[in-house]
């Protein structure tokens, strides 16, 4: 009587065993899963991110170029107007200049 209850209560050890070992290989499994499933959708994140990244980089250096050439044909512009002017009114130009020049020379003197 002892050693079939003692063989019944092995046989019910032994189905616990391999139940848990069940039980465990099944959360590794999932666990495995769910990592790949993460993997795959910070991968798919982070290509998104560097899309976005690039596609902002590119708008702003097209931006860039933009401004620097409206920059570059208002100086362009500036220049030649002041040209023009002077080449109109040359006594003017001279004594503009002079004045100019006899400011900077009375603020130097200060500093």
């Amino acid at each position: 009587m002892a050693d079939k209850t003692e063989n019944a209560l092995n046989n019910e050890i032994e189905t616990l065993r391999q139940d848990i070992k069940g039980l465990t290989d099944s959360v590794a499994d999932l666990v495995r899963r769910q990592t790949e499933n993460a993997r795959a959708n910070v991968k798919g994140l982070t290509d998104n991110v560097a899309s976005a990244v690039s596609s902002t980089a590119h708008t702003v250096s097209e931006a860039g170029q933009r401004l620097a050439s409206d920059a570059q044909e208002s100086m362009r512009t500036a220049t030649s107007k002041v040209e023009s002017c002077i080449e109109d009114h040359p006594m003017q130009s001279v004594l503009i200049a002079a004045g100019i020049g006899f400011v900077l020379g009375l603020m130097s003197r200060r500093g």
